[in-house]
Formats: C-alpha cells, structure tokens, sequence
C-alpha cells in the first residue's frame, strides 16, 4: 500500500502518527496515515521512524459481536443462534419441557432468555432474506418444542405464534429498531449514539 499524498490531509495524518503513543504489549491496528507493509499475515507499520509489528485479522469479537472485515452478519447470525440455541437447551428440560408449567410462562422464559440473546444488538443489523430465514427458523422451531407441536402436525408460523402468545419475529425485529431509532433521533445534536 502506497503512502498518501502530501497535501492537508497527509500532514495531519503524519502529525497524528507521531503524536500517538504506542505501548509494546497491546495490539495495534491501524489503516491510515502512514505506510504500511505487508508480509503474509505479519504487516509493518513505519511509525515515528521505526517499524512496528501487528497482526491484521478477518473477524473480531467487539462487545458481544463479531465484526468482520466484509461487513457480513451471517457469522454474527450463525454465533446468536448458536448461543441462543445453547440457552434454549440449558432450560429445556426444566422450563421448556416441563409439563406442570403454562404456556404463559414457558413463553416468558422464552422471550426473556432465548430471544434476547437471538437478537442481541439486532438494532444496527442490515438483514437480507436469508438472514432474516435463518433466525425466524430457529424462533419457529423453540416455540414448536415448547407447544409439542411438530411438523407433520402442519400448523402454520401464525398459528404457533398465536398458541405461544408470541408475536412473529419480524415484528419484533422491527420494533427493536425503530424503538432505537426513536432514541437516535431524540437525542441532541452533540451527543453521538
């Protein structure tokens, strides 16, 4: 990668490069400014007149997250509903099918552990169609092992939702944003979300 041009943006780029401060235990990744060489896995960083070792990565785990370097949530689908999937059978036997308790609450349970963790920060998700099919399957599937119902039943989606006391995902994947959306746009100009 070449260095940028000189110009206003190159010096303060090369002014913000020699402010920063870099401490040898902790990574370092950094894009801009100054140059860069790539050896494999291993790239080099030119700051400050020496050479500074780090390691560039596809993915990353950020609050809870998996950001990729493609801007793809499939892996951050397929890691909620692994971990959605690994509470849901954590209370299965206990809560989900246990027949002493309601519907009600198994519902509860549900919609408080499971779909919470399902849709942990789905407020900033951009979902395509095969994202969206990927989660409203598994939804589906935990309300049908909490009501016994299988598929060869042939209960549609609307049905099982209405039985469980549960609205369907879509809807509240759309209220989960636009509930986020409203406190985006309430809050002052000065302050960043």
């Amino acid at each position: 990668m070449q260095a940028p041009k000189r110009g206003v943006t190159g010096r303060f780029l090369q002014s913000l490069c020699s402010s920063v401060v870099l401490d040898p235990s902790m990574p370092l990744i950094m894009h801009a400014g100054s140059k860069m060489v790539d050896k494999g896995c291993e790239s080099f960083l030119h700051l400050n007149h020496q050479l500074r070792k780090f390691c560039s990565t596809h993915f990353f785990t950020y609050l809870g997250s998996i950001m990729t370097s493609a801007c793809d949530l499939t892996a951050e689908i397929k890691h909620r509903v692994n971990l959605a999937s690994t509470s849901f059978v954590r209370l299965s036997k206990r809560v989900f099918t246990n027949r002493d308790l309601s519907t009600r609450t198994k519902s509860a349970v549900y919609n408080a552990i499971c779909v919470s963790t399902l849709l942990y920060a789905c407020e900033g998700w951009t979902l395509y169609h095969c994202h969206i099919r990927v989660l409203k399957a598994f939804y589906i599937w935990c309300l049908q092992t909490i009501l016994h119902a299988y598929w060869w039943d042939k209960i549609s989606h609307v049905e099982i939702c209405r039985r469980a006391g549960t609205t369907c995902l879509e809807t509240i994947l759309l209220r989960r944003q636009l509930r986020w959306l409203g406190h985006v746009i309430r809050m002052p100009g000065s302050r960043l979300p």
